[in-house]
């Protein structure tokens, strides 16, 4: 499995961002290489896998394309000198219709009690960290870890239990409980004191053991611990013929189709404006909030439940650091970091991702223009009265007053 390919109804612009995606604490950028069109699919075959795939198995019911785009598996066989063939839709469709069979048979359950330790470990390697679905219940797919048999009378044959290695979301375990929260907060802060104290004394130092221990007991809580095992029946799950890597590619294409729906406005606004930027990058920065993430593209519950359920099961994470590297401006660290860089011989691109200094920058050149009118406007005022004065004219409030006024002078 190799991802996806996007078709587009319009050829996207060549001057395009690349997509940032922080997922799993790593960031990672979505290139777009243009390649000729398959001719071995229909758009047709493709609303139905996408019906089917998204909406079915991975429920993300608030995303929609509206048409627009359209998503092909590539599943790719390699030829000699460096040549692909990629699997047609009608394969496709036909593996997904032929693998739409029951997880265990009720005739096969006599057997599967008396098979051996290797034969049954052959049965279920065959299905293991497959898709798993059962129809009409949730979640719609769910990813299959273990397939345990337990039979406790030979009289009632039982189905094997299947096994998911889940994680529990951050509000549920102990990191997002407000007790643990509080906990740690006086932790740090206790250590922080005691690391700085000339001479600590022995209380000082049991009341970091008890609160240590306190921190180790809300850990031990199997209600709040973060992994968390479900076992089923596996009467009436079926299988699918899908595994995990394809949900990990999948949940990349709602942050994808986001991304260029923004840039899509942006056209529309230039042609408004009547201006074409040479640096897109820059329009989509002056348009996006520092706070703003990509990080899912769609209902964010819902692509966290298909990654838990249908996402694979021991993902490599990056470090935390990533999602606070570019942002964090206070710190004895920072300021060093910062003083050690050495100067550019020429311009180079930030990698600061929003425009918080350039509003910073832009406030204070108001405020020194504003401040030079004023001066000359009143120069026997004190200084306070022309403060006051300055503070009550740079001010978001009256400059969107002033732009508004502007922007009906212009009409």
């Amino acid at each position: 499995m190799q991802g996806f390919s996007l078709l587009t109804t319009e050829p996207l612009p060549s001057d395009l961002p690349p997509c940032n995606v922080l997922r799993f604490n790593i960031r990672y950028q979505v290139l777009y290489l243009q390649e000729k069109v398959p001719d071995n699919f229909t758009l047709r075959e493709l609303g139905l896998f996408h019906d089917y795939f998204f909406t079915g198995l991975l429920e993300l019911l608030d995303w929609e394309v509206g048409g627009r785009f359209h998503f092909m598996p590539r599943f790719v066989r390699d030829l000699s000198e460096d040549g692909k063939e990629i699997l047609s839709m009608n394969e496709v469709l036909r593996y997904l219709t032929e693998s739409r069979r029951p997880l265990v048979e009720d005739m096969e359950l006599p057997g599967l009690i008396g098979m051996s330790e290797s034969e049954w470990l052959e049965f279920t390697d065959a299905a293991k960290g497959m898709i798993v679905t059962r129809p009409g219940m949730k979640p719609a797919g769910l990813r299959m870890d273990q397939l345990d048999r337990k039979q406790d009378t030979k009289e009632l044959l039982k189905f094997p239990d299947v096994v998911h290695f889940g994680h529990r979301p951050a509000q549920l375990y102990y990191a997002g409980n407000a007790d643990y929260q509080r906990a740690w907060r006086e932790y740090v802060k206790f250590r922080h004191l005691l690391a700085n104290m000339p001479k600590p004394t022995y209380k000082d130092r049991r009341n970091l053991e008890n609160m240590v221990k306190t921190l180790a007991t809300f850990r031990s809580n199997a209600d709040l611990k973060r992994d968390v095992t479900v076992a089923v029946s596996s009467q009436g799950f079926e299988r699918t013929g899908l595994m995990s890597d394809i949900v990990q590619h999948g949940l990349l294409l709602p942050v994808l189709v986001n991304h260029l729906r923004l840039h899509a406005s942006l056209d529309r606004f230039e042609d408004r404006i009547g201006y074409r930027f040479k640096n897109r990058r820059l329009l989509q920065l002056a348009v996006t909030h520092p706070s703003y993430k990509e990080n899912y593209g769609t209902t964010p519950d819902h692509a966290r439940n298909a990654l838990s359920n249908c996402g694979i099961r021991q993902p490599e994470y990056g470090d935390r650091k990533a999602h606070v590297a570019s942002s964090r401006k206070r710190g004895i660290n920072v300021l060093v970091n910062i003083m050690s860089r050495f100067g550019k011989k020429c311009e180079t691109e930030s990698n600061v991702q929003h425009n918080e200094r350039l509003e910073f920058l832009g406030d204070a050149v108001v405020e020194f223009i504003t401040s030079v009118h004023l001066f000359h406007m009143f120069p026997d005022l004190e200084e306070g009265g022309l403060a006051t004065y300055r503070a009550a004219l740079v001010q978001n409030q009256h400059l969107a007053i002033m732009a508004e006024v502007g922007i009906w002078i212009h009409r």
